[in-house]
């Protein structure tokens, strides 16, 4: 049987009738002329749909580097918006920087300033703040300059910074809103001062608990201040006198930052419930 098999193989591996078998042509490179350009934006765009982000971003990266012009404006607007969908804001403010060396033109400019401010707000705040300032020199009147305002009063807002006065109608609503609402300050400075008296600043704010808990501890150690000043000892009235100190002051402090906390909660739950002030974005061109 082996004998069989040998002289089998032997038999095809000689040329057929003296002529040597022909060779299968070759599969030749791949090339990107072949496929006719890769300018379909159909691919990237079905991967994100399915959540494939990664994988999207490599098709955005491979339509950049193999098409021109509003084709590859779109693609590299794109692969900087999905970096920022992925968390990769250094490599969006890259992306949205190469765009605008290259598309400065472009209608698409104000909303790519708007997108990079954002993700310059995760990395540099000051660079933040320098976006909002060119988008509002050289696209004063567009929706989403005026959204990039809006947007940075917001986050002033919610963080409980004060929000410059400015032309922006919007601004201006929201930041009336907020001090309507209040900073907190003077109810803050009376609780303080009203805890001259330990507990009395947290029982205005209605915080039983901790105003029990100042008077008692406060109470104690002042008894024990008393005494040993009144027994004439003196390094255990050095320290207990010390101890007072620190505990009074401490509640002074607590009953002024409590008030300050509520009232930043306060405002953070009106701004949440009127979502008429939420920050809205203006329709993009790429989706017209």
């Amino acid at each position: 049987m082996l004998r069989f098999l040998l002289s089998f193989t032997l038999l095809f591996s000689l040329p057929v009738f003296g002529q040597n078998l022909p060779a299968l042509p070759g599969l030749g490179s791949f090339s990107i002329e072949d496929t006719g350009g890769l300018a379909d934006p159909t691919f990237p765009n079905q991967l994100e749909d399915r959540g494939e982000l990664y994988s999207a971003a490599l098709e955005w990266q491979r339509l950049a580097h193999s098409s021109s012009g509003l084709e590859r404006a779109q693609a590299l607007f794109r692969l900087a918006r999905l970096y920022q969908r992925l968390g990769e804001h250094q490599l969006a403010m890259e992306s949205f920087q190469q765009f605008g060396m290259e598309f400065g033109s472009s209608p698409l400019v104000p909303e790519a300033l708007y997108w990079m401010s954002r993700s310059a707000a995760k990395t540099d705040p000051a660079a933040a703040f320098e976006l909002v300032q060119r988008a509002s020199q050289l696209f004063p009147q567009d929706s989403w300059t005026q959204a990039l305002q809006y947007r940075l009063a917001w986050d002033a807002a919610i963080a409980g910074h004060r929000i410059p006065a400015t032309e922006n109608a919007s601004v201006t609503t929201l930041r009336n809103f907020v001090q309507q609402q209040g900073d907190g300050k003077l109810r803050a400075t009376i609780s303080g001062f009203a805890s001259l008296i330990p507990g009395l600043g947290h029982l205005l704010l209605q915080d039983w608990r901790t105003a029990l808990t100042a008077f008692l501890i406060n109470g104690l150690f002042i008894w024990a201040l008393a005494y040993a000043w009144q027994q004439r000892h003196w390094p255990y009235a050095a320290v207990f006198g010390l101890v007072v100190a620190i505990l009074w002051s401490g509640t002074m402090f607590s009953a002024y930052s409590l008030a300050l906390r509520e009232a930043r909660e306060a405002r953070l739950i009106a701004l949440t419930i009127n979502t008429q002030l939420h920050p809205q974005l203006p329709p993009s061109l790429l989706e017209q």
